[in-house]
C-alpha cells in the first residue's frame, strides 16, 4: 500500500479558497514544520482538531498579521496523514502575501503544487484511485445528477467492490498454486469445479458493471449530442438558440462551419454536450473535406443526432437521412431526432412530435444504424417549438443518463474489467485443457488489473493527469 512510502521532508501551503479578495480565505498547510509555524504564530498554542480564535503574529517583527480562526491535526489522524492545519484569516490580498511571506522564512516550506495535498493523503493511504477520481468529479460537477454519483463513487463504492473481487481472485489463485505445489495429491483436484463457479459468478459481476459504463459516463462526461444535416439547414441558428448564446457563426452562405463548435447544457438536471458539425456534401474544397470528416467522426461517438432538414425537404426527409447515413458508416445503435427546421416558412403538415419509424425499417446492410426515430417541429423565431424540442431532449436524455449503480465511469475503468473478464473466460473456456500453471498466470493478470483499477500498482501516468486539474490547494 501507498501508506509504506516515506512522508515528504518539505512543509507545503496553498490557499484553498479560491482568489483574492474574498470575505474569508483559507490557508492549508501540511507536512513536518506545520506545528512549529502553528506554535510561532499563536499566542497561546491551540488545542489540535478544536477551531480556535486567535492573534496572528509574526515573531521576527512583532506584527500582527490578521485576526481570524485556526485549526490544526496530529499526523497521521489528519487528512493527508501529516500534521496539518488550516489558517482562516481575511480575504485580503496583502494579508494572503503576509502570511505567504513568514512561511517562505523557514527551511524546507514551499508553497504546493498542484493537486499535492491530495496526491499526500493518497500517498499515505487516506484515499484511493477511485476516490481522488470521484473527488476530481465532484469538484468539476455542474449538475444534481454529477453530484449525486460523484459522492456515491467518493465514499468508496467503487474502491469496496474492486477489493472484495480482487481478494476473490488472490484467493483462487492461491487454490491453484497449491495444486501446481502438490500435484501429486488428488484430493486437491475437485477445487476445479469450485474454480469454475467462483470464476463464473465473478465474471457476472463485472459483466453488469460492463453493461451499466454507458450510463456513468455519461452522467460524468455529458450525453454527447451532435447536430448534423445538409448545409445551410440552420444547425448554427438551432445550437445558439439551444445554448442561449452565440456560440457559432450563422450565415446564409452554405459550408460556414468548419470545424466542431461545443457547448455544455443542462437540459433539466441532466449533462449534456452540443455539437455543431459541417454540412454533410461532397465537396471539392479541402477545408471543407476536413470538417466532414471530423462530423463523420463525431456521430460514431454520438450518444444521440439531431438532424436537421428544412421543412420545404420534409417529403424527403427520410431518403436524405438514409443516404447521410450510409454516407457516415454509424457502427453503433444511435437515437435520432428529425428536426424540420425553419417550420414559421411552411404549413405545417406532421404533428409536433410523431414516432415515423422503426429501427428495423432504416437499417442500412446488416449494420444497426438507429434505434429511435423521432420527429420535431423547430423555428428559432417560436419559443414554443424550441421548448417543444427542450422536452424531447430531455426525454431522450433522461433515458440515456438514467441513475444506476454504475461504478465504471472513465473509459480505462471499461478496459481494465473487459480485460479482466477476457483472462477469465480463457480460464473458464480452457480449464481442463490448460496446465495450472497458465490458470495461475492469468488470474495474476485478472489481480493486476483490478490492482490498477484502485491505485495499488503502475498508476503514475493516471495520477498525474488527475493532479493537473486541480488546483493548488487541493
Amino acid at each position: 500500500m501507498n501508506s509504506d512510502r516515506n512522508l515528504p521532508a518539505h512543509t507545503i501551503y496553498a490557499l484553498a479558497s479560491g482568489g483574492t479578495p474574498s470575505a474569508i480565505a483559507v490557508i492549508r498547510m501540511s507536512g513536518p514544520h506545520t506545528l512549529k509555524i502553528v506554535q510561532s504564530l499563536c499566542k497561546k498554542f491551540p488545542q489540535k482538531r478544536i477551531l480556535h480564535y486567535t492573534l496572528f503574529v509574526d515573531p521576527h517583527s512583532n506584527n500582527v498579521l490578521d485576526d481570524g480562526l485556526v485549526v490544526w491535526f496530529k499526523g497521521p489522524n489528519s487528512v493527508t496523514g501529516e500534521d496539518y492545519a488550516e489558517f482562516h484569516i481575511h480575504g485580503s490580498s496583502a494579508i494572503v502575501d503576509a502570511f505567504f511571506s513568514y512561511f517562505d522564512t523557514h527551511k524546507d516550506v514551499r508553497q504546493a503544487q498542484a493537486g499535492e495535498f491530495t496526491r499526500r493523503a493518497f500517498d499515505a493511504g487516506k484515499m484511493n484511485l477511485s476516490q481522488i477520481e470521484a473527488l476530481q468529479d465532484l469538484i468539476e460537477a455542474e449538475t444534481e445528477i454529477q453530484r449525486l454519483q460523484a459522492r456515491r463513487l467518493m465514499a468508496g463504492e467503487f474502491s469496496q467492490h474492486v477489493s472484495l473481487w480482487r481478494d476473490e481472485i488472490i484467493t483462487l489463485r492461491a487454490l491453484v498454486e497449491a495444486d501446481i505445489d502438490f500435484s501429486e495429491d488428488d484430493e486437491l483436484l475437485p477445487f476445479y469445479d469450485e474454480l469454475q463457479m467462483k470464476l463464473s459468478q465473478l465474471q457476472t459481476k463485472i459483466a453488469e458493471q460492463l453493461a451499466l459504463y454507458n450510463f456513468g459516463r455519461r452522467i460524468r462526461e455529458g450525453a454527447n449530442i451532435v447536430l448534423m444535416g445538409r448545409p445551410n439547414s440552420g444547425k448554427s441558428t438551432l445550437l445558439n438558440a439551444l445554448a442561449k448564446q452565440e456560440a457559432a457563426i450563422v450565415s446564409p452562405i452554405a459550408g460556414t462551419t468548419r470545424d466542431i463548435v461545443e457547448v455544455k447544457l443542462n437540459i433539466a438536471g441532466y449533462p449534456a454536450t452540443l455539437k455543431d458539425t459541417a454540412g454533410i456534401r461532397q465537396s471539392s474544397d479541402v477545408i471543407e473535406q476536413e470538417g466532414v470528416k471530423r462530423a463523420k467522426k463525431e456521430a460514431e461517438q454520438a450518444d444521440l443526432i439531431l438532424y436537421l432538414v428544412e421543412k420545404c425537404h420534409q417529403d424527403k426527409a427520410k431518403e436524405m437521412i438514409l443516404e447521410d447515413i450510409s454516407l457516415l458508416d454509424l457502427q453503433h445503435e444511435t437515437d435520432i431526432i428529425i428536426v424540420l427546421s425553419k417550420s414559421d416558412m411552411y404549413e405545417s403538415r406532421y404533428s409536433k412530435a410523431v414516432h415515423i419509424s422503426t429501427p428495423e425499417s432504416l437499417q442500412i446492410g446488416s449494420a444497426p444504424h438507429v434505434k429511435t426515430v423521432t420527429v420535431v417541429n423547430v423555428s428559432v423565431k417560436h419559443e414554443e417549438l424550441i421548448r417543444d424540442l427542450e422536452s424531447q431532449l430531455h426525454n431522450r436524455i433522461k433515458i440515456l443518463c438514467r441513475q444506476t449503480n454504475s461504478m465504471a465511469v472513465r473509459s480505462y475503468h471499461k478496459k481494465a474489467l473487459e480485460l479482466c473478464n477476457e483472462q477469465m473466460q480463457e480460464i473458464l473456456t480452457n480449464i481442463h485443457q490448460i496446465p495450472s500453471e497458465i490458470i495461475a498466470e492469468n488470474l495474476r493478470a485478472c489481480e493486476f488489473q483490478l490492482a490498477y483499477l484502485i491505485g495499488y500498482v503502475d498508476v503514475e501516468e493516471v495520477l498525474g493527469a488527475i493532479f493537473s486539474r486541480f488546483c493548488i490547494g487541493k
